[in-house]
């Protein structure tokens, strides 16, 4: 039996990464839904709505939370990365950075 998962972070809010971050929002957990750039952040936060994916698309649900800050998924449980394979080298090194949560 998998344990509940807490908190997700879905590095990379492109088309893909969006959507898959309201697959796993039904989960009934925290996603963070992380991208580099603010004003994608701001506007992910602001309107619910991303302007990668149809106007018809659902918005995102309240357990989504867009960022920029890369320092928000660290205590993720599960981190899934999903970025276009030109920026995966750079995403990862960012990632690498981060410091490691010690198992409770």
């Amino acid at each position: 039996m998998m344990n509940r998962l807490h908190k997700i972070a879905v590095i990379g809010a492109g088309s893909w990464g969006t959507a898959l971050s309201m697959v796993l929002a039904t989960r009934e957990c925290e996603v963070v839904l992380w991208t580099p750039e603010e004003a994608q952040a701001r506007q992910l936060a602001e309107t619910r709505r991303s302007p990668v994916l149809s106007k018809t698309a659902l918005p995102l649900v309240s357990n989504i939370h867009p960022t920029c800050d890369l320092g928000q998924v660290k205590d993720a449980e599960l981190i899934v990365v999903v970025v276009p394979s030109v920026a995966m080298r750079s995403v990862a090194q960012r990632l690498r950075s981060l410091p490691v949560q010690p198992d409770a």
